[in-house]
């Protein structure tokens, strides 16, 4: 009983009153919180059997900033300034991923379709997927177990934040988020305690926080980059517990080990393994160390603290916010780690290995990884391997993947990692004072990565060991620091920091160029979708899977989009058409059948239409087409104009019409369009053009070709033609 109470008293000594810290500090916190907070309150909602509501986001960011409040304590202009800062850069960032489209492999399968069913009100304590998705035809061919089974917070928040926003895009800000908020938090630790100066400290808190995979995830729904900003801010925080037992930010620290360990466990399976094997570390080193200056029982008292913290984070992270995952495949199939280990597992990372990698022991891989080519070609059957500094024009292509399986850590990593090393063991060789402490920590840590590379699969995928970026921080504090004490060495520090400044720059610019990309097709692929739209107002629009590909992500962007009426079709149609540059849908659009039928549906305030005949575009005009005609304001006397020239522009009424035995043509500004149509029948000219802008939008097929024209958007909507020598149908 004595010593529960002295575990109890401990940890409320461990997370007492926090101690207020700077606006940098406290807005990384408010970042933190703003991830933290949905999906803890989510999970939590789960078990009185409440879904995903539109309130948990905008309450989770006023929660946030209450607790940011609580730390500033009476200091109202740095709790202002953090507060912000920090709503400052979540708008920015939410405007960013609005302003893209997932283009992953991953984001587009079954993250998205997760994230989106939570958002419709999926529990998954009380239903399956595949139940719930029976609501959605396009799903019913989503059998994977990982649908299921996989640890849900990403999703989770992701689902928080469409459920509020009504934009599944917006929920993968989960990424960067992470990456400024351990940027904020790392700054700030590196200020206090190694004593750099603030764009030193900047610098290195972005080296650590900050790298390829994140920032070619960061727009995409992958959350292996995210996994382990949750990681870095777990060992930064026992790091910080165990050099600065006293420090003023202890609390703060106590706080983020939990935070760490709940989003973590509900991130990834493979989350338990490295907190675990991080955690266990630490406690260990914690043990030896207070060994070695009192006895076993006070040491025990000395750490119960810090133990039960980390228990009841594991806890948490395992029955309460990993309940989705953890306890629901306990009950279903009795392993808590359904698909990863067991029966039911999914050996992915093997069977998408190059061919020249399967087979060879863990660490072996790892070594032929960081020393090749960056490659995805899995075909290849022999290790491309290069020297440091040599790169390859094909690299960096490849380099531009978000889930490169050779080398994946970028073009110059192999050469950078070196030059890490090399300073890193230098400090300590040559270094005349220093903590010990701190000397056993460095080894500790780097026995783990040993560790992790032998026994872990897949570290040598680059998305599965973005740890190893982090000893390039730890390099460059070291560098900083000897700059800031050592006169002597301040020019040696200084060319070796610029060096790898400039490389992890270069080694960045392959995921910004992606980057921009998407940023760059965003306008056009909204624009296809806003026509979509259009089209499924004027006739029935039917999608379906690219071949065999299913991407049931992109049918949420549909609907986003407000393209609800369509009709899913699992066989392609013969005239289908890609929508999205990358992981593609196909559409194909029928019907009305006639075009008396289609020009009545046309909204005529919104568009242009331009009507050009070619050959014979009379002998199949009826009555009713001829009056449909006519509420385009148009006379078209053509039921007895055999084989002539017709030209027309409406809005509702006319702009221009003209008809002829010979061939005809106009050209003119319309609708801020520059317009150039000819029209001839079978002898004079037999053609139909109709140019926008000088790109030809016509058919030019016998009988009237129409092109329909949204004046306010300025695209075209819809290209059709009728063969009216044989009869009114539309045909595209």
């Amino acid at each position: 009983m004595s010593k529960n109470i002295h575990c109890m008293k401990t940890m409320r000594e461990c997370l007492g009153t926090m101690v207020p810290g700077s606006w940098r500090m406290l807005a990384g916190v408010f970042l933190l919180n703003v991830i933290f907070f949905p999906v803890f309150l989510s999970s939590c909602l789960f078990f009185i059997n409440v879904p995903v509501q539109e309130w948990t986001f905008p309450f989770a960011i006023i929660a946030a900033g209450g607790f940011s409040c609580l730390l500033a304590g009476r200091d109202y202009r740095k709790m202002g300034i953090s507060i912000a800062f920090g709503v400052l850069c979540l708008t920015v960032i939410l405007l960013l991923c609005t302003h893209t489209y997932d283009f992953s492999w991953d984001g587009n399968t079954y993250h998205k379709s997760i994230i989106a069913l939570l958002k419709d009100g999926w529990n998954p304590l009380q239903e399956t997927f595949y139940s719930y998705a029976e609501r959605f035809p396009f799903l019913s061919s989503a059998k994977e177990t990982w649908f299921d089974a996989y640890p849900k917070g990403t999703e989770l928040w992701a689902a928080t934040v469409y459920a509020f926003l009504g934009n599944i895009e917006a929920g993968k800000a989960f990424n960067f988020l992470s990456g400024a908020a351990l940027l904020l938090i790392l700054w700030e630790i590196l200020m206090e305690t190694a004593r750099l100066k603030r764009g030193q400290a900047f610098l290195c808190a972005a080296v650590f926080s900050i790298n390829p995979i994140l920032s070619i995830q960061g727009l995409t729904y992958y959350n292996d980059a995210f996994l382990w900003e949750m990681l870095l801010l777990f060992i930064a925080s026992l790091l910080y517990l165990t050099l600065f037992e006293d420090g003023r930010y202890r609390q703060i620290f106590c706080y983020s080990v939990f935070v760490s360990i709940n989003i973590g466990f509900n991130t990834k399976f493979s989350a338990v393994i490295f907190f675990g094997m991080i955690g266990l570390s630490f406690f260990g080193f914690w043990m030896v160390e207070e060994l070695r200056a009192a006895d076993f029982r006070t040491a025990c008292g000395k750490v119960s603290g810090r133990f039960f913290l980390l228990a009841c984070s594991v806890i948490s992270g395992l029955e309460l916010t990993g309940a989705t995952s953890y306890i629901i495949n306990t009950v279903r199939h009795h392993n808590p780690f359904y698909t990863m280990i067991g029966e039911g597992s999914t050996e992915l990372i093997t069977l998408h290995m190059p061919v020249s990698m399967k087979g060879l022991p863990h660490a072996v891989r790892f070594v032929a990884s960081l020393f090749s080519k960056v490659s995805n070609d899995t075909a290849v059957e022999a290790i491309q391997w290069k020297l440091p500094f040599q790169f390859y024009s094909e690299e960096f292509l490849y380099a531009q993947m978000e889930d490169t399986r050779v080398a994946g850590w970028g073009i110059f990593f192999s050469a950078i990692f070196l030059l890490s090393l090399f300073c890193i063991v230098w400090h300590f060789i040559t270094v005349q004072t220093g903590s010990k402490r701190l000397f056993r920590l460095v080894c500790m840590l780097a026995a783990l990565s040993a560790i992790f590379v032998a026994v872990v699969p897949g570290m040598c995928w680059a998305r599965y060991f973005v740890g190893l970026f982090f000893w390039i921080g730890a390099a460059m504090v070291i560098l900083c620091t000897r700059m800031s004490r050592s006169v002597s060495q301040s020019a040696m520090c200084g060319i070796l920091l610029g060096a790898m400044v400039t490389l992890c720059v270069l080694n960045m610019s392959p995921s910004i160029g992606r980057n921009w990309k998407e940023i760059q097709n965003y306008k056009a692929i909204r624009q296809e979708l806003s026509r979509l739209k259009e089209l499924s107002e004027v006739g029935e629009l039917q999608v379906s899977f690219a071949g065999d590909t299913t991407f049931y992500g992109r049918f949420f962007n549909l609907m986003d989009e407000g393209i609800t009426e369509f009709r899913f079709q699992e066989e392609e149609a013969p005239d289908a058409m890609p929508i999205f540059p990358s992981r593609q849908l196909l559409y194909s659009v029928s019907g009305p059948e006639h075009l008396a039928e289609y020009i009545r549906r046309l909204d005529t305030d919104r568009y242009l239409i331009f009507i050009a005949a070619k050959d014979e575009a009379s002998a199949a005009i009826t009555g009713a087409l001829a009056e449909a005609m006519q509420t385009l304001g148009l006379e078209f006397d053509m039921q007895d104009a055999y084989r002539c020239s017709y030209l027309a522009i409406s809005d509702g009424s006319a702009i221009y019409e003209e008809k002829k035995e010979a061939e005809i043509s106009c050209s003119m500004d319309v609708g801020g369009v520059s317009v150039f149509m000819r029209s001839g029948g079978y002898l004079e000219g037999d053609v139909a053009s109709i140019m926008l802008d000088g790109v030809e939008y016509a058919k030019n097929r016998r009988g009237l070709n129409l092109v329909v024209y949204n004046k306010e958007k300025q695209y075209v909507v819809d290209s059709i033609y009728v063969d009216l020598f044989t009869d009114d149908k539309v045909c595209r």
